[in-house]
């Protein structure tokens, strides 16, 4: 963390991201936020998530995982409304005026960029499916970004290349939910 510097908008150029590019962005934000008040600054998660989008341009996307898999058989989820247990970046995401989210009950992303309408009107079902932003990140060939995050915690990705190889130990499963749409209806 210490070889970025507090100024936000040079960090997606320090990360390889481009003008057009397609980016997964991930963040556990404790040590970037002690970071920047060691420095006497202040961090605000939706300067990152600016920085990122800027830096993409109009015809890239960034993708933030909003994710909600805790949900159990029976749960009610709302995409307007329901919270994310992907973190303060996610949290900050979906209420940013930017970012939409896409659908998905169990793995959605709060998604801005060229492609974000398509992805927030997506039917697929699965969560890796063909149809998914997953499969999106994969023929877009996305920048997966995480900052300050364990290797495990960073990879859900990885499921979606299970799935399109076949992997045996991958299992569908059904789950029946209370699912309000971005039209409010359940």
């Amino acid at each position: 963390m210490k070889t970025l510097p507090p100024d936000l908008r040079s960090w997606p150029a320090r990360l390889g991201v481009s003008p057009g590019d397609t980016v997964q962005l991930m963040a556990d934000l404790t040590r970037v936020a002690l970071l920047f008040r060691r420095a006497g600054a202040v961090f605000r998660p939706a300067d990152l998530l600016d920085a990122f989008a800027d830096a993409v341009g109009p015809s890239g996307n960034v993708l933030v995982p909003t994710y909600t898999f805790d949900l159990e058989d029976g749960d009610a989820f709302d995409v307007r409304r329901s919270g994310s247990i992907s973190g303060v970046l996610a949290t900050t995401a979906l209420a940013h005026p930017r970012f939409v989210r896409t659908p998905h009950p169990l793995h959605s992303f709060a998604v801005c960029g060229a492609k974000a309408a398509e992805l927030a009107s997506s039917a697929e079902r699965g969560s890796f499916g063909n149809g998914s932003p997953f499969a999106f990140l994969r023929t877009q060939r996305a920048r997966l970004i995480a900052i300050d995050l364990r290797l495990d915690d960073a990879l859900t990705y990885v499921h979606h290349v299970e799935e399109c190889v076949g992997v045996p130990y991958r299992t569908q499963h059904t789950m029946r939910l209370a699912y309000t749409d971005a039209n409010g209806i359940t």
